[in-house]
Order: C-alpha cells, then structure tokens, then sequence
C-alpha cells in the first residue's frame, strides 16, 4: 500500500494544485452560509448532545410500558440492493435481497409523518440511491416536513438534482480512501479504480448544491492468505481530499466485526491508525471538522466489546429502523429475526409497525456487547428518564433530531 507523505503533510499543497474531475480541474470549495460553515460535532457525531432537546425530553417521558414514545427518527433501508461488493459489509448477509415499491416508500413518508416522526436517514442494506425511486421519495419526506439525512457511498450522487440535495439535512458519504487504487481494493466496483473519480464527482456535485456534506473513512485491514492490505496509511490525505472537495467533516470509524465487535488490529495498525488521526485532526479548521469515533478511542486501547450496566435501551424507544425485510430495533441489529417486528413494512401501515415494536425486548447486556455508537447517548437519556424535573422548562431547543 501506498503511504502517506511527510510528517507536516504537504497534502492540502498537493490537493490544491487542483483536482480533475469527470476531465475538469476543481479548485477548493469550502462550505460557506447556512448550510456550512463550522458545525459542530454534536451535529453529526456526538449523540449524547441531542439527548436533552425538547421533542426527546417530551416524548421519554410520555412514553409506555414497553419504553416506546413517539419516534423520533427512523433508519430506512429502501433497498438492499448495492452497487459495490465491499468484503468486509457488515450488511451482507442481507444484499441483493428486496426493495420496497415506490408506492410503499411515498405512503410510508405520509404514514411516518402523520406518526410524528421528525427525521429519517436513507441508509443501507443496500445503497438508497440504487432505489430507482430515491430521488421522489426523498422529495415526498421532505413535502411532509421530515428531515432528510442519507448515508450513501456516492456512486450514484451525482445525478441527484440540486434542489433535492440542497433541502436535506445532511449526506455522509463512504470514502474509504485518498487514491483511486486503494479505493478499488478496499470498495470494488464493475468501473474499477473509476468509481472512485465517480464518487469525488457526486461529492463535489452534492457540495455545490448547497448540501451538508460529510465523509466517513472505515480503517480496513484485510488478510487473504498472505496478502495483508490496509487503507490506514490514506486516512489524513483522505481527509485533505474530503476538506478540497468543500466536504463539512471527516469522520474516521474503527472496522467491525460480523457480529459488530470491533477488529483487533494489531500493534503495527495502531500505531499508525494513531498517527494519521492525529494528522487528520491537524487539518480541521476554516469551517471544516475532523472527528474520530469513540470506537478508534477504544481500539487504540485494546478493547473490542463494550460491556453495558442497563437492561433497555433508551434509544430504542425513540426510533428504529425499517428495512424490505422487516423492522428493527437499529442497524445493529438488521436482520436479528429474534428482534424483528412479525408484520411486513411492505404491506403493513406505519402506525401497526411501531403498535406491533417492542424495544423492550432488547436487552443492551444480552444484546448489544458490542461497541454502540449510542452507548453515551443512552447513559444520557436514562439520567433524563430518572429525572421529571427534566421537562419543557429545562429541556434545550430542538437544533438536530437525528438522535
């Protein structure tokens, strides 16, 4: 694998000598107005920050016996359909499997809407944008007043149109790499290394609409007999690139398990996995924000299981996640038949969906011994829960549902 340039890494010099996109040179684009500038990591990363808003706070405390409110936010795998074939997708025993219909997916947006849901992320399962109605549905939830965020690898973000893009939340794209044939080892494609100048193209496509723009960058290390690869040693110039194309953050996850434990990486991956995030961090600033996950914290000491201390999840009670197959609790849990809701999405009325959910079934100690990006948040909402004099009047404005 390629290494990264020197220890003051000239890459922001290097990128700027101009990227060259679908055959034209792209100078730096930086996030400017209302939908840039610098955000913060609560809008995006930190969890635990949203717990407190007045809609959260309202409904835990208006909740049932089984711990469910009305949702906050939904996760909806629209299809299970992708089109890259990445080795380590924690999905993948659930690709390529179904797609729920246009018609289902533009009811669904009225029903949630009418439920009160308040945000939906288009994630994956598959890839949101492979629905061949994505771009009307994302249309029809933002016509009802549900606010839009997408987890997209943007192969396919480019041919989004400007208005769509510019009224939604936000878009995090899966970048995974700095060159195009890192990008091909670590994310293959039919296109080969031109998906990845693909990819760049719908970034910057997305940013010039206006979006809220943010990559993320799994730290892959990938043994097949005795070849090893690895993509850590591309994580800050990745992050330079992310900041060229205008992107809003950069994110760096810790690589996950089948059964979402975390990776051991061994001492060398630390190391280095150390090293370009202390790099990347030197690139934020100018309205762009680098932030690691609680999981590389956690893998830089040696840990791969979370242990938790409670027996519900409080998160649960606020949202869930539709996919064609079923509901569940959340993305770590899709395809968990012992948690999925016994009624079809596909023909079953939002309001029955979230009747029939009992997130009290999930039990975080049994259940959820991996490392949970919403660990925190749940430590938090459960001091909210214990605490009545916790309502309207203490509770801060609602700035970012997507809890």
């Amino acid at each position: 694998m390629r290494q990264p340039c020197g220890a003051a890494f000239t890459l922001e010099m290097a990128l700027a000598s101009r990227i060259v996109i679908n055959g034209r040179a792209r100078t730096s684009r930086r996030p400017t107005g209302s939908l840039g500038g610098k955000l913060a990591k609560s809008d995006f990363i930190d969890l635990t920050s949203k717990a407190r808003q007045l809609t959260v706070v309202t409904r835990l405390h208006a909740s049932d016996g089984s711990g469910k409110a009305a949702p906050v936010v939904i996760e909806l795998d629209m299809t299970s359909f992708c089109d890259f074939g990445c080795p380590e997708c924690i999905s993948a025993d659930v690709l390529g499997v179904a797609r729920l219909s246009r018609g289902r997916l533009l009811d669904l947006a009225r029903e949630m809407a009418e439920a009160g849901v308040r945000a939906v992320i288009l994630t994956g399962g598959g890839e949101p944008l492979r629905h061949h109605a994505a771009r009307e549905v994302i249309a029809r939830l933002q016509e009802v007043g549900i606010a839009v965020g997408m987890i997209t690898n943007g192969y396919l973000l480019a041919n989004v149109p400007v208005d769509v893009i510019a009224e939604m939340a936000w878009i995090r794209v899966s970048l995974d790499a700095a060159t195009a044939g890192t990008f091909a080892l670590m994310r293959p494609h039919p296109d080969g290394p031109r998906a990845f100048e693909r990819v760049l193209a719908g970034i910057a496509h997305a940013v010039d609409a206006g979006g809220r723009v943010g990559a993320s960058f799994v730290s892959i290390v990938r043994t097949t007999g005795d070849e090893r690869v690895t993509n850590i040693g591309e994580i800050a110039e990745a992050a330079a690139l992310a900041k060229h194309l205008g992107c809003a953050y950069f994110n760096v996850k810790a690589m996950q398990n089948d059964d979402h434990s975390l990776f051991f990486y061994e001492e060398r991956d630390r190391e280095e996995l150390a090293r370009q995030v202390n790099l990347a961090l030197a690139l934020a600033g100018d309205g762009f924000e680098v932030a690691r996950s609680g999981n590389i914290d956690a893998v830089l000491r040696g840990d791969t299981a979370q242990e938790k201390s409670y027996s519900r999840c409080a998160s649960a009670g606020l949202r869930a996640l539709i996919t064609p197959e079923g509901m569940y609790p959340c993305a770590y849990h899709r395809g968990n038949a012992n948690l999925r809701v016994p009624v079809a999405p596909s023909t079953t009325p939002f309001a029955q969906l979230w009747q029939e959910y009992r997130p009290d079934h999930v039990d975080p100690r049994r259940d959820c011994r991996f490392h949970c990006a919403r660990h925190e948040a749940n430590l938090e909402l459960e001091v909210v829960l214990a605490a009545p004099e916790i309502g309207a009047l203490h509770a801060t404005p609602d700035t970012d549902l997507f809890i």
